[in-house]
């Protein structure tokens, strides 16, 4: 009667060990199962992976609306057409959802301000490499810079561009990472034309830039003649985007004008004013030019009376 107690008491022993061992490692494998994203916000075109970890069963994905965000076989989910869906990865028997927003992807474009901040701190003035803006998407560069850069803030997934007018500027992009891309443009020609930016995997998407190419040198109003009587005064502006140092000259160095410039810039509107006098009677033409690079910025007919 004692030996069937001990066996009792010793089975009923080792039950309760079992138990104590077996039910944890259950409760612990359980929760480890789950998907790396219970929601997700996505840009047409873009592609977001979704994986379940903790099990070891073969997993399947699924998608309430495809034309919204599809899923492969893998759990690769495709943002298509903006709206809401909800992936389902289904393992062992047990589900797990993820529910997906897609939204409409726009470009927006901005003149690349830290490489303008280091501009500014070099050379104390401007308003960056050449360029600035004055309304969305218009940029005015000026001819004589290297390039000026804008900045493109874009959450699809890859952009491409296109010159309508190739004479007047050329244009590269850099890698799109992070949501943004440089485009550098080029200035080649006085005058205005457009770049076109587009997705090449989102045709829907396209924002144009106009680009206006400008003299970095020219005189207000274009001026070309000005008449003035022996003895009179008259001022005119002319405008040097990067103000580097101006020089005149007269074609005939005959004496009949005389000139000189003002002390400061106005840095205001990147100008600097120009004092002619009529000195004596006849004509000459004025030559305003910038020193090193001698890039003429106008020449104007001078005539006293």
């Amino acid at each position: 009667m004692r030996l069937k107690f001990n066996r009792f008491f010793a089975f009923l022993l080792m039950l309760v060990l079992t138990l104590s061992l077996i039910g944890p490692l259950d409760v612990k494998a359980a929760g480890t199962i789950k998907l790396n994203a219970t929601s997700k916000t996505l840009y047409i075109g873009k592609t977001f992976k979704l994986k379940l970890s903790g099990t070891s069963e073969a997993v399947t994905f699924k998608s309430s609306n495809k034309n919204i965000a599809s899923v492969s076989k893998k759990g690769t989910i495709t943002a298509k057409k903006s709206g809401k869906a909800t992936i389902t990865a289904t393992a062992g028997g047990k589900s797990y959802t993820c529910k997906v927003t897609v939204r409409k992807c726009s470009i927006f474009s901005y003149l690349n301000w830290p490489d303008m901040y280091n501009y500014e701190q070099q050379y104390g003035h401007g308003d960056g490499l050449g360029g600035k803006i004055t309304d969305l998407n218009e940029y005015y560069v000026y001819l004589g810079c290297n390039y000026v850069p804008i900045l493109l803030s874009y959450k699809g997934p890859s952009l491409d561009f296109e010159v309508a007018d190739p004479v007047i500027c050329c244009a590269s992009i850099g890698e799109l990472e992070k949501d943004f891309a440089t485009l550098y443009v080029y200035p080649l020609e006085c005058g205005s034309t457009t770049i076109t930016v587009t997705d090449p995997k989102v045709p829907s998407v396209s924002l144009t830039l106009t680009i206006n190419v400008l003299p970095s040198l020219y005189v207000e109003d274009y001026i070309t003649e000005i008449t003035l009587k022996k003895g009179e005064s008259k001022t005119i502006k002319f405008y040097q985007y990067f103000m580097w140092n101006l020089y005149w000259s007269s074609a005939e160095n005959n004496g009949v004008f005389d000139a000189s410039w003002a002390d400061d810039w106005n840095y205001d509107e990147n100008s600097i004013e120009l004092t002619i006098k009529g000195t004596k009677k006849g004509s000459d033409e004025l030559i305003v030019f910038i020193g090193d690079n001698e890039i003429v910025g106008g020449r104007i007919n001078i005539n006293v009376k």
